[in-house]
C-alpha cells in the first residue's frame, strides 16, 4: 500500500455575506449550499487556495447544487425551488410544483438533469426531471413497502437507474428503471452507500457490516467484493477513473476517520489518508474535487478531497453570516493547524 500526502492547506480571506449577486475574483471550483448561512455560494479558487464568496441565495431552509452546474433545488418555508443563474450574477427562482415534501437529501444524476429527493427517516423517495429548463415532479414513492429502514439512494449518470438500499430483515439493495417498482439486485448485511460507475455500466455497495466493498456489473448481474479490512466505520464511496482509465473507488471511514483509494480491478489499497476531522460523505464537487466534510457549525470549515498535484485534502475557511468577520484557519472552533503532519505520495494520474 502506497501512502499519500496529506496536504491541510487553508487561507486566511474571506468574503462577508451578501444577499446579492455580485462578481467573482478568480475561478469557481464549484457552488455548495452552506448550512450555517443557509445560503448558497461559490466557492472561489482552487483547493488549497479556495474561500467562499458571498451568499448568492440566502435564508434557505435546504439546498441542493447539480455536480458541474451553476443551478440547485432549494426549500424555503415549505416551497420548493429551481435556482438558476448561479454563474451568471443573475438569480433566478421559480417554484417547482408537485414536489409532496422537503427531503434530508438529494441524489443527482451525473448529467444534473433528473434528482431524486429523499428522507431515510421518512422512508420515501421523489424524483424530478426534466433539468433546469423544464422540470417536472415525479410521483412520491413510500418505500417502505421493501421490508426495512431506507439507508441509502442513488441514480445512475443519465438519470436512468435508480437504487435503493435498505437494512432490517429485508436487507440489500433495489435496482429500478423508473424509480417507482424496484428488483432485488443485491442481498448484503448492512449496506449503507451506493454509487453508480461514471458510465453507470457498474453499481458500488458498501456493507458496514460485513466490511466489504460490492461491486455489481449491471449487465451479466456477476458481482466484484473488495475487502475493507482495517476500516471501522465505512460509510460512503465514490468511484471515479483516472487519466488512463483505471477504475478507482474511494472509501470514507466516519470514526477512524479514514480515506482509502482502491484500484477496483485489483482490489487493491493504493492509498491512505487520515483526516484530522470527521467526514459527512464524497460528494462530486469540482472538476477534480469532491466535497467530504460539509460545514455543520459556524466556525467550521468545508473539506475538499482533490487529486492535484496528488491525493490530498484541503479546507476552505469558515464563513460568517454577515454578522462579524470571516473566521481565519486555525483560530476558530472546529478549523484546523495547517501544520498537521504530511506522508508522501507516490501515485501518478489524474481523477475525474
Amino acid at each position: 500500500m502506497r501512502s499519500s500526502l496529506l496536504w491541510l492547506v487553508g487561507i486566511a480571506c474571506g468574503v462577508a455575506a451578501s444577499a446579492q449577486p455580485v462578481g467573482f475574483a478568480g475561478p469557481i471550483e464549484s457552488y455548495t449550499f452552506d448550512l450555517p448561512t443557509a445560503s448558497l455560494r461559490a466557492v472561489v479558487g482552487f483547493p488549497g487556495a479556495a474561500s467562499f464568496g458571498p451568499a448568492l441565495l440566502d435564508g434557505l431552509d435546504f439546498g441542493s447544487v447539480a455536480p458541474h452546474q451553476d443551478f440547485a433545488i432549494a426549500f424555503r418555508g415549505g416551497d420548493c425551488l429551481l435556482v438558476t443563474g448561479l454563474s451568471s450574477g443573475q438569480i433566478s427562482t421559480a417554484s417547482i410544483s408537485g414536489v409532496a415534501r422537503q427531503p434530508d437529501a438529494i441524489a443527482w444524476s451525473g448529467d444534473g438533469a433528473s434528482a431524486i429527493l429523499y428522507s431515510l427517516s421518512g422512508h420515501w423517495m421523489q424524483t424530478v426531471s426534466g433539468l433546469p429548463g423544464n422540470p417536472s415532479a415525479g410521483a412520491w414513492v413510500d418505500l417502505s413497502y421493501l421490508g426495512g429502514p431506507l439507508s441509502a439512494v442513488a441514480m445512475d449518470a443519465q438519470g436512468m437507474q435508480v437504487a435503493v438500499a435498505v437494512g432490517g430483515h429485508a436487507a440489500g439493495v433495489y435496482l429500478s428503471p423508473d424509480g417507482r417498482s424496484f428488483n432485488s439486485v443485491l442481498r448484503l448485511a448492512n449496506p449503507v452507500a451506493l454509487a453508480f460507475s461514471i458510465d453507470g455500466a457498474s453499481l458500488f455497495a458498501l456493507d458496514a457490516s460485513a466490511l466489504q466493498l460490492s461491486v455489481l456489473n449491471l449487465s451479466s448481474f456477476d458481482r466484484q467484493t473488495i475487502p475493507l479490512d482495517g476500516l471501522a466505520d465505512p460509510f460512503a464511496v465514490r468511484p471515479v477513473l483516472d487519466a488512463d482509465g483505471r477504475r478507482l473507488a474511494y472509501v470514507a471511514s466516519r470514526s477512524d476517520r479514514l480515506l482509502r483509494e482502491y484500484d477496483v480491478s485489483s482490489r487493491q489499497v493504493l492509498a491512505e489518508l487520515p483526516l484530522y476531522f470527521v467526514p459527512t460523505g464524497i460528494e462530486v464537487f469540482g472538476r477534480d474535487s469532491f466535497l467530504v466534510a460539509s460545514r455543520m457549525r459556524p466556525a467550521e470549515p468545508a473539506w475538499l478531497l482533490t487529486s492535484q498535484p496528488q491525493p490530498a485534502v484541503y479546507f476552505v475557511p469558515a464563513v460568517s453570516d454577515g454578522s462579524q468577520d470571516p473566521v481565519s484557519p486555525g483560530t476558530g472552533r472546529g478549523s484546523q493547524s495547517p501544520s498537521l503532519p504530511r506522508s508522501m505520495s507516490t501515485r501518478e494520474g489524474r481523477i475525474r
